[in-house]
């Protein structure tokens, strides 16, 4: 948790500093790095991987703000573009979509068990194990690098931001 709320502490200071969308990108490609590396980490390495998972959570969860940061950017896109502001609809589009990813995600997370065979109360097998592992370090992975490529057609630099901040407030 600490690691969390430290991450996201510092996402402010990074967004002042550098373009939120090339520092979302990274945070990104950061936490696909440490999730792929994680898959090689043995099960006697119990340091090493809680070590793992605490700098995944912390570069992660230092991008979640910057991309709320975004959500808010694209608010100001619209209005400068159809001169209405519609920040309650965006925002409940969003929230509505967590909530949707969070119900498939719990789905797949399921249906992932089901297809490695997982048993309840019972000693797992070694594929079932691996497929419990790839669940947890390379599927990740593959979702942060998949958002950080999404990203990269994103077009509202923070310069981009500035000047449509400024023709709304000069309106």
């Amino acid at each position: 948790v600490a690691a969390s709320m430290l991450g996201c502490a510092l996402a402010q200071p990074l967004a002042k500093r550098f373009c939120k969308i090339k520092a979302y990108i990274s945070l990104q490609v950061i936490a696909a790095a440490i999730c792929g590396f994680s898959y090689f980490i043995s099960k006697d390495q119990l340091v090493l991987a809680f070590t793992a998972f605490i700098l995944w959570k912390f570069f992660l969860d230092m991008a979640t703000p910057l991309l709320w940061a975004k959500m808010a950017d694209t608010i100001d896109y619209g209005h400068e573009k159809t001169g209405v502001r519609i920040t309650g609809l965006v925002y409940s589009g969003v929230i509505f979509f967590i909530k949707m990813g969070v119900a498939v995600g719990g789905a797949i997370a399921g249906w992932l068990l089901s297809f490695y065979s997982y048993q309840a109360d019972a000693v797992q097998t070694l594929d079932t194990q691996h497929g419990i592992l790839l669940s947890f370090t390379v599927l990740p992975a593959f979702g942060s690098l998949f958002v950080a490529y999404i990203m990269k057609k994103y077009t509202l630099t923070n310069q981009v931001v500035e000047n449509i901040q400024s023709k709304l407030t000069a309106s």
